[in-house]
């Protein structure tokens, strides 16, 4: 009789990044990287904040052990409803779509205290990136958009108002007070 055991190697959010950010990636032997000190947690919920006058609603909810191939993660996903403040009309509205659609954000690692998500709006106009969440207290975090500066190039034929285009969400610091 032969039995084969495959051990689930994991590592945590942190340990992560330091293999993501090195020459070698995340170790073949690693099968799930886990938010092995709670620290996705105190992101868990409903945050509000406004800038450029915008009105930006993230929910944040955790999912652990979540994939679909041989590496799962516990991360974060954030669902968005961003509205003009002015005149009120919706600008995202992604507080009910799956969680792989266009205009969620999908968690990733920690880089120091800072928590980085991948979020994609409008690719043809260069609206994507990273978004950096840092908590400031148990009421308050921080959040900022880094487009994507590697692909950045003239899609004015796919990109309405292509030369004046504002991102969603905006490229400075903003705070979020939790709800």
């Amino acid at each position: 009789m032969n039995l084969s055991i495959n051990a689930q190697n994991t590592i945590s959010l942190d340990q992560a990044y330091q293999y993501i950010n090195g020459n070698e990636g995340i170790p073949d032997n690693v099968s799930y990287i886990k938010d092995i000190n709670n620290k996705l947690n105190p992101f868990i919920g409903i945050w509000k904040g406004s800038y450029d006058n915008k009105v930006l609603e993230i929910k944040f909810e955790k999912k652990v052990n979540d994939g679909n191939s041989d590496l799962f993660w516990d991360r974060l996903y954030g669902r968005l409803l961003v509205k003009n403040s002015i005149n009120g009309s919706v600008l995202l509205n992604s507080m009910n779509n799956n969680l792989t659609d266009t205009g969620v954000m999908i968690g990733s690692t920690f880089q120091r205290n800072t928590y980085m998500l991948n979020f994609v709006y409008k690719s043809e106009c260069n609206d994507f990136g990273m978004v950096y969440i840092e908590k400031l207290n148990n009421n308050s975090i921080t959040l900022y958009f880094n487009r994507n500066s590697d692909l950045i190039y003239d899609m004015s034929s796919q990109c309405p108002n292509y030369r004046d285009y504002n991102t969603l969400l905006p490229l400075r610091k903003i705070t979020l007070t939790k709800q």
